[in-house]
């Protein structure tokens, strides 16, 4: 076998075993079954379908959102899909006095604050990375048992980005809303460090800490 042939053969093993590694993440939906979970921003969007996920997977949920509505909406659709339990309650999570209602809430129907192998789910915010980055040290200095899971997400069509994003063609070209919401929540069952939805999102990051000015110019030209 020539030396060109053994190396192709070679890039191609180290794909596959990538490709392989990258994919099996050990998730077992019946780790979920009968968990406690507390979800944030469930009106609409990814907070919606990680609400129906969780719940096809038999677990307890606690909504919140502003609109009431469509919480009880949310909360009929998960209860037939096969939620053990599901509650909401109504309000802004920017308010310190919704935040304690919302614990106080999750103490009444659970028993307690579900705390080990919480998710924390945020958007690819910086300020939010830094914060989360740095709660995840501080809870393993103190022997905390909490994982915390960064879910750097691409673009995905929640009903947001139907409305606003002007270009029809990107729009096209965003990524399931379901899938991106079961992606989030195999990451935290797992106790993954950070999820990358859709797959592009992973050589994005690199891309951005190497040459980020090729990447605003990337992003210039599709939007």
């Amino acid at each position: 076998m020539s030396r060109l042939a053994c190396g192709s053969l070679t890039v191609l093993l180290g794909a596959v075993a990538v490709g392989i590694y990258w994919n099996y993440d050990g998730f077992d939906p019946e780790s979920l079954r009968g968990a406690t979970v507390v979800i944030t921003g469930c009106s609409s969007g990814i907070g919606e379908q990680m609400a129906y996920q969780y719940a096809r997977l038999g677990a307890k949920i606690l909504i919140t959102a502003r609109r009431e509505e469509r919480l009880k909406e949310v909360v009929a659709k998960a209860k037939s899909l096969g939620a053990q339990e599901a509650h909401y309650v109504a309000g802004d999570m920017g308010k310190a006095e919704d935040c304690e209602r919302t614990i106080q809430t999750a103490k009444e129907k659970f028993g307690k604050i579900p705390w080990p192998n919480v998710t924390y789910y945020c958007s690819a915010k910086f300020a939010l990375d830094g914060f989360f980055s740095s709660l995840r040290v501080e809870l393993m200095k103190a022997q905390q048992d909490v994982s915390v899971t960064l879910a750097i997400l691409g673009l995905i069509k929640t009903q947001n980005v139907i409305d606003h994003v002007k270009n029809e063609e990107v729009v096209k070209t965003a990524a399931p809303v379901d899938e991106a919401a079961m992606a989030i929540v195999r990451g935290g069952a797992t106790r993954a460090r950070e999820v990358y939805y859709p797959f592009y999102t992973w050589p994005t990051t690199i891309l951005r800490a190497l040459l980020p000015q090729v990447l605003d110019n990337i992003v210039i030209n599709i939007s």
